[in-house]
């Protein structure tokens, strides 16, 4: 089903093909089964058809796919194609559905355009400003026509460009999982677990890390080192508690796991998923070991957050570069390929104009050892914004924006990557972010602004209203939330899963970010992490959620002026 949507995740005219395929097939499973439901019938007072033109990827994230998102918004000659027109108008259109769904009437900003005159600049700068009026449009035209959408703002909604940070999915990150997304090469959410069944016999199957893992809820954000303790902690509590399982202490390997659980079967489900877990961290571990991430990780984030230069790059480099031909040195060796690219990535993306021509070009691609798709790639990056190409003397310089690192809280030597929009989330809530980077599409109201922009109520109505008769416009429709929340899936304890009513005290806006373009696994934890810290429902949205590997591709595929002139 989730591929059949995709597929008609296209312009407008491939959307009412999928309305009417959808439709169709639902009338004719709904009638089939209220014929044979007989007594049903009768207590049936209504169907009612609902737009959902969007995707729930979780608790706090969203998709409106569209087939090769990079390259359709982001491509050099993009706004020159057909159908480029159409798919910004689609995306919007969904967004909009998306707040229907919600009751949410949103105070809409965008990321602005940033004075370039080179005409296909000019356009993929002005994406966020285009999408945030068209958006403004559907609104307008939601407000006139549904009478329990709420006349008045009721969330805060920011609209970005994938070039507000286009590091941000190449950069490794630390959390349990993100590396799941990174290391593992899963499918979707699901990981091909490899064990061992109660006859001896070597087994697999594809388990998925999602929400409906209440242990994968609870330590996806955690550093990968702290997962392991969790788990050998949850496991000696579990010995703590089970005397009969006391055997062999201090042992938390995945065939003690197995022992265990046949000698208590009625544990065997909440052992078996200690154990599944168990075999993931090892496998992150050993991989990180493999691909010596520790040693990327940390010049990574110097080049992000501290003081080093392209010699410490050059260095690192030399070092992973293929060693020999056994069957462990290929695999480090492919392993090493992507996270070269990716290191690269991350120095010409935040360290502006340190190409020089050609001859810097046929240097980093020798460096590196690297294809010339893989140089393509970090020439692709002037598409997103970043001024990787050293510009003629005279030219206007890019400003420089050095980040502080965040205090490392949890103490491990390589903390959870922050990403730009972690910032920009919280400058929003606060009420700091920058008028001039980030306008409205109309003025705000000025009462109750102040008030607005630090989350609180607005005289006279609810935070979380939808209009003036908000508890009963919120409570008519649980048309996507079934409760307080936005997703409808629900957790163990019966409750939407996200749900953060904080144990019953009333929320602020809700914060709804989406970024036109891929997001990544980092961005995704940072909608979870501080929807808790900020007391607010965050929720981020994009047209695509992908691990780097993925988003590596997509950016070696972007045409542009810079990838013809590699490929002559």
């Amino acid at each position: 089903m989730r591929q059949l949507i995709e597929d008609f995740a296209g312009p407008r005219q491939m959307y009412k093909k999928a309305h009417v395929f959808f439709s169709n097939a639902l009338e004719k499973r709904l009638l089939s089964g209220l014929q044979k439901s007989g007594p049903l019938m009768e207590r049936l007072g209504t169907l009612k058809e609902f737009n959902l033109e969007y995707l729930v990827h979780d608790s706090h994230v969203f998709t409106l796919p569209v087939l090769d998102d990079l390259s359709t918004f982001y491509s050099a000659d993009a706004h020159q194609l057909v159908g480029y027109e159409d798919s910004l108008e689609s995306v919007a259109s969904r967004l909009a559905t998306l707040l229907a769904s919600l009751r949410e009437a949103p105070s809409l900003r965008f990321r602005a355009d940033r004075g370039s005159t080179e005409e296909g600049a000019k356009m993929r700068e002005m994406l966020a400003g285009r999408l945030a009026g068209l958006v403004a449009e559907r609104v307008q035209g939601l407000q006139a026509r549904l009478p329990d959408f709420p006349a008045a703002e009721t969330c805060d909604l920011l609209i970005l460009d994938r070039a507000f940070d286009p590091v941000a999915p190449v950069v490794h990150d630390w959390s349990y999982e993100c590396l799941c997304h990174d290391l593992l090469r899963m499918k979707g959410p699901f990981y091909r677990y490899r064990y061992t069944s109660n006859s001896g016999k070597a087994e697999e199957k594809d388990v998925p890390l999602d929400e409906s893992d209440p242990l994968f809820r609870e330590l996806r954000s955690a550093h990968v080192a702290d997962v392991l303790l969790q788990v050998s902690a949850r496991m000696e509590a579990f010995r703590a508690k089970n005397p009969g399982a006391a055997k062999g202490k201090g042992d938390v390997s995945v065939a003690a796991m197995k022992k265990m659980a046949e000698a208590l079967p009625q544990y065997r489900e909440e052992l078996a998923k200690l154990g599944m877990h168990t075999t993931v961290a090892e496998e992150l571990n050993a991989a990180i070991k493999l691909r010596r991430l520790n040693e990327l990780g940390t010049l990574e984030q110097a080049l992000i957050f501290g003081d080093a230069t392209s010699k410490d790059i050059a260095r690192l480099l030399e070092q992973l570069r293929p060693a020999g031909g056994s069957r462990s040195d290929l695999m480090a060796a492919e392993a090493h390929a992507t996270d070269r690219l990716r290191l690269l990535l991350t120095y010409f993306g935040t360290h502006s104009e340190k190409l020089d021509g050609q001859a810097g070009l046929a240097k980093w691609k020798a460096a590196a050892a690297l294809a010339p798709d893989d140089m393509g790639a970090i020439l692709n990056l002037e598409l997103l914004g970043a001024a990787v190409l050293k510009k003629p003397a005279g030219s206007a310089k890019p400003k420089k924006s050095r980040r502080k690192p965040p205090p490392n809280e949890e103490g491990w030597d390589l903390p959870a990557f922050v990403p730009r929009l972690a910032e920009l989330i919280g400058e929003l809530a606060s009420g700091a972010l920058s008028q001039e980077g980030f306008p409205f599409t109309n003025p705000p109201v000025e009462a109750g602004a102040a008030q607005r922009a630090a989350g609180a109520a607005v005289p006279g109505r609810s935070a979380r209203s939808a209009g003036p008769s908000g508890a009963s416009a919120r409570a008519k429709p649980a048309a996507v939330a079934g409760g307080a929340t936005w997703a409808a899936r629900r957790g163990a304890d019966g409750l939407p899963l996200g749900d953060l009513r904080l144990g019953g005290q009333p929320r602020g806006r809700r914060l709804i970010i989406f970024v036109l373009g891929p997001i990544s696994y980092t961005e995704v934890r940072v909608a979870h992490e501080l929807s808790a810290q900020l007391r607010r429902e965050v929720i981020i949205g994009g047209t695509s959620v992908v691990a780097a590997e993925e988003y590596v591709g997509r950016l070696k595929s972007l045409r542009g002026r810079s990838q013809d002139e590699e490929d002559d």
